[in-house]
């Protein structure tokens, strides 16, 4: 949990060089992570890890199924 919310996601975060001020990094200035224990995190992982990812589709249906959860979704596009 903590290498994940305090090293990968800033990480993440900051992808195409937040120095350059490029749209990644502007897009993600306000993003939070918001998984709030170790449980949650490791169960959505394993679900996750569960999903059969060979098909392009498959990533595709997944990435706007979590963009239709998120109440920004729209809001700050995909």
């Amino acid at each position: 949990m903590r290498v994940v919310r305090d090293e990968a996601f800033p990480f993440i975060k900051n992808l195409g060089g937040e120095a350059a001020k490029s749209a990644y990094a502007r897009h993600m200035k306000d993003a939070m992570f918001l998984i709030a224990n170790p449980g949650l995190l490791s169960n959505v992982v394993s679900q996750i890890d569960s999903i059969p990812m060979e098909d392009r589709d498959t990533k595709g249906d997944l990435y706007e199924y979590m963009l239709s959860k998120l109440t920004t979704a729209g809001t700050n596009g995909q």
